[in-house]
């Protein structure tokens, strides 16, 4: 009877003064239904697993299997000695080049899969050398333009729309994506009914152009369920957020929403005391001061 050989998986030992050692010290090869290979400074993880009072060996790899507490190790050794929770940006490099040989490796068929231990971004940066993370460096090496970090659990998988982005720039990049898929670009096709539920999202999350448009696509009879309240809540908030372009645009083109948008919107002022006058869809002198008062000005 053939058996199916066991994965081959090599293991990045990952930043040198962090917790990837650790962890990789900690290992219980039996436990794995794979043969495992790290690669990393063989010196060091020996140490790091001695401080920890692991029986692991680390010996040298061979394209053998090693039994038991073993585990096989693609020797690189480090630019500078490391101390645990002391970075160094000489070992910046190494960090580096431990991807680059792992990848390039599983590229050529030697291994199956790589597991990456943590690296630390800003040491690396403060060496000198432009890097934003794991996902960005190994598509680079493998040539693969549009790379996408999946997150796998048992039932559930999930793909990061964005990826190293300050929590405040997420919608901007959100509803960017709404227009490339609207209107078509860098490789994408155009594919309007998936651009509106990117442009919802970045309404959701209080982007202001996002919420005016999406208003006015609500306004327009394109979003299926919502109705003038609705846009009139998207309106008011991107009013409210401070947005100078909505501001303009309500004052100077209020006719762009329909008559009943309007009547939605002077209600919404008038809940919130920006506005005392009559709902009747009319944005004249008294509908404006509400307007500019919503937005922050003294009317």
């Amino acid at each position: 009877m053939n058996l199916m050989p066991e994965p081959r998986i090599i293991i990045t030992a990952g930043e040198p003064a962090g917790i990837g050692p650790d962890i990789i010290a900690s290992i219980d090869p039996a436990r794995f239904e794979a043969d495992l290979t790290v690669i990393g400074d063989r010196n060091m993880l020996q140490s790091r697993a001695a401080a920890l009072g692991s029986n692991i060996e680390f010996t040298e790899y061979t394209d053998v299997p090693v039994p038991g507490k073993t585990i096989a190790v693609i020797d690189l050794p480090l630019e500078q000695p490391s101390v645990p929770g002391q970075l160094d940006c000489a070992n910046a490099q190494y960090v580096l080049t431990l991807l680059e040989h792992a990848c390039k490796a599983c590229l050529k068929n030697q291994f199956d899969a790589m597991v990456t231990a943590p690296v630390q971004k800003e040491i690396i940066n403060r060496a000198g050398i432009s890097f934003s993370g794991h996902t960005e460096y190994l598509a680079d090496i493998c040539n693969a333009p549009k790379p996408v970090m999946l997150l796998v659990a048992e039932k559930l998988k999930v793909a990061l729309v964005t990826t190293h982005l300050p929590l405040r720039q997420v919608a901007d990049a959100i509803n960017d994506l709404g227009f490339l898929h609207y209107q078509g670009g860098l490789g994408l096709p155009a594919n309007p009914q998936k651009a509106l539920t990117f442009f919802e999202r970045a309404a959701d999350l209080r982007h202001p152009q996002a919420q005016f448009n999406f208003a006015a696509l609500i306004d327009d009879g394109l979003i299926p369920n919502k109705d003038p309240e609705d846009a009139a809540q998207y309106l008011y908030a991107a009013l409210r957020s401070g947005s100078s372009d909505v501001l303009k645009l309500l004052s100077e083109r209020p006719t762009m929403f329909t008559d009943q948008t309007r009547k939605a919107l002077q209600a919404k002022l008038k809940d919130n005391d920006f506005y005392q006058g009559s709902i009747d869809g009319d944005f004249g002198p008294g509908t404006q001061r509400g307007i500019r008062r919503a937005y922050g000005l003294d009317g």
